[in-house]
């Protein structure tokens, strides 16, 4: 699967909150960090974007949704660390979508909150 990355604009429209809100979330670690697509580009993974809204749907409280969000970042990063070693050339890597939310996934079953 191909990663999709959603721009502010669309981010903003799916939460239905403003930009000043969206960022405060990203402070107090309950909506994951964009990442950056150039100097001055930043997007938002669809799939944690989805992710966070159904666990927002699901009642998650803040503490639930500031662990998840740590652990999506997390898995961010050990999905470059399975794609290969750092000193491949980049075009080597492959990343799975599929694979970046399994653990995070955990959490859902059905489209259900599990706790």
């Amino acid at each position: 699967m191909t990663i999709r990355y959603l721009r502010l604009p669309e981010v903003l429209e799916r939460r239905g909150v403003s930009q000043a809100t969206h960022y405060r979330d990203i402070q107090r670690g309950v909506f994951p960090k964009g990442v950056p697509l150039g100097r001055r580009a930043v997007g938002w993974i669809e799939a944690e974007v989805d992710f966070i809204l159904r666990a927002q749907a699901c009642g998650y409280t803040e503490e639930e949704l500031q662990e998840l969000v740590e652990q999506l970042l997390e898995e961010r990063k050990d999905d470059i660390a399975i794609a290969g070693d750092r000193h491949q050339p980049r075009h080597k890597k492959t990343l799975d979508e599929g694979a970046m939310l399994n653990g995070a996934a955990a959490g859902f079953a059905l489209g259900e909150a599990v706790r």
